[in-house]
């Protein structure tokens, strides 16, 4: 008798991840509104949202900063197993940094989902369409 594997067939355990390079952006509601928007959309998809993290006023040159930190250790811990975010710049901007940890959320059967369109784990995104996002958010906090 086969038995079933509870984490393939269980609800997903739903994180938003919501960025903002300057805490000047925290006074006009960019960080507000990329988590509404997110919470949003998770609901119109028919997931339940389980766990929120926000890094304001840290840039994405280096995935060290604290709310990224707190959900990273969550998805180790098999606390979260997908993973919401505006776009994958809100991530990181540094391509090997994001790529790398894109890669070990695929390793790991995490699921990521950039509302944007730009990712969607597990099916993991060439090289050129990640530069691609990455310069896309650069362009868009340029003209904000």
């Amino acid at each position: 008798m086969e038995t079933m594997n509870n984490t393939q067939h269980s609800q997903p355990k739903v994180a938003v991840y919501c960025r903002v390079a300057h805490s000047s952006q925290l006074y006009d509601g960019a960080i507000v509104s990329q988590r509404d928007r997110l919470r949003d959309f998770a609901e119109q998809q028919g997931f339940e949202v389980a766990a929120e993290y926000l890094d304001d006023g840290f840039n994405g040159l280096t995935l060290n900063r604290p709310a990224f930190m707190q959900m990273e250790a969550a998805v180790n811990a098999g606390e979260i197993n997908t993973v919401f975010v505006h776009s994958i710049s809100r991530i990181g901007r540094n391509f090997l940094t994001v790529g790398k940890w894109l890669s070990e959320l695929k390793r790991r059967g995490v699921k990521l989902i950039a509302l944007d369109g730009s990712h969607m784990l597990p099916a993991m995104p060439d090289i050129a369409s990640l530069v691609r996002s990455l310069k896309k958010g650069q362009r868009l906090s340029i003209k904000q």
